[in-house]
């Protein structure tokens, strides 16, 4: 899932079309920026559908690369458009000796060894601090870092 936001620094006002709306919930307004519950969901091809432009093949590109893809396509109706771009379903597993082992959504892109293990109730009395093994995956490549 993909956070994307557009804004404009001469007309924020056109900008806002390219938002995902705010909405109710339970009485209090939500804004869409600071939520992890919507997004532009990435179908199994690889595009998302973004207002005003069409499918996007956003599949292999970085977070930088979609921005600049998006503010080309965008300076057709907005002068100098920002783009913002974030991962929201960002995924993380901690296994071992911690009090609830599981897989948490992290609503951030980066997270530190121990917020991960203080998200997994922190470790038991039998793990051992001095010996936690982190494995990244980046692009299908894991790699193993103690």
């Amino acid at each position: 899932m993909l956070y994307i936001g557009v804004h404009s620094v001469h007309n924020d006002s056109a900008a806002r079309v390219y938002n995902l709306p705010n909405y109710y919930a339970g009485g209090t307004s939500v804004n869409a920026n600071n939520t992890s519950t919507l997004g532009y969901m990435v179908d199994l091809d690889g595009n998302i559908d973004f207002p005003r432009v069409g499918k996007l093949k956003v599949e292999g590109l970085t977070k930088n690369q979609l921005a600049e893809l998006l503010k080309e396509k965008l300076k057709v109706e907005l002068l100098d458009p920002l783009v913002t771009i974030r991962l929201t379903n960002y995924r993380i597993t901690v296994l071992g000796d911690v009090e609830h082992p599981s897989a948490f959504e992290e609503p951030d892109e980066q997270i530190s060894v121990l917020e991960a293990i203080g998200l997994a109730g922190d470790l038991t009395p039998y793990g051992r601090r001095d010996n936690v093994l982190v494995i990244r995956d980046n692009n299908g490549k894991k790699k193993w870092t103690y």
